[in-house]
């Protein structure tokens, strides 16, 4: 559904506001990354699931895991999250480090940086050619309670849900206002 594409059928119904307040042109290219970096570079399988949106406290908002927060400028204003709940982060970094990784220490947390980084990477020339052009910068990663992990975490996100053979996990959208 919607494989490498922001949009797609199937989506919650009531989505669709924040949808047009998002410009789905500035998600698709970090979405479209998102699927390189696990089909091209980890050769594993990956699905997006149906858009939801979030209130933080509720709906599963709040989980324990490791969070990637960027920030988006420009064109488009406001938060996404890559969100990795525990047991995803430690599969998803034993097959980046090729050992069996146990604990989310610094090591792990490295690793998952770089996984946004590829993402950021990818999306940047795609994000610079849109008019008006927008920026996306990581400015944290955080282990822990994911919903805690920034203060934009309050009011509504857009999840985009994406089921990997390492595991559940989402990218988190929110709007500045």
């Amino acid at each position: 559904m919607g494989e490498g594409r922001f949009m797609g059928v199937g989506d919650q119904p009531g989505t669709g506001h924040l949808l047009t307040m998002l410009k789905v042109e500035y998600i698709n290219p970090v979405v479209k990354n998102i699927f390189r970096f696990f089909r091209d570079l980890l050769k594993v399988s990956i699905h997006r699931g149906s858009i939801t949106a979030l209130r933080a406290g509720e709906n599963g908002m709040d989980l324990r895991g490791v969070a990637v927060l960027m920030d988006v400028s420009g064109g488009m204003r406001g938060s996404m999250v890559l969100v990795f709940p525990a047991d995803t982060a430690l599969a998803l970094v034993s097959k980046l480090l090729d050992k069996e990784v146990k604990i989310i220490d610094d090591e792990a947390i490295d690793a998952i940086r770089d996984v946004a980084i590829f993402v950021e990477e990818g999306a940047r020339k795609e994000l610079e050619a849109l008019e008006p052009p927008a920026v996306l910068k990581i400015s944290k990663v955080v282990r822990g309670e994911v919903s805690s992990a920034s203060s934009a975490s309050q009011g509504m996100w857009l999840e985009i849900p994406f089921e990997s053979d390492l595991g559940p996990f989402a990218l988190r959208i929110k709007g500045a206002s």
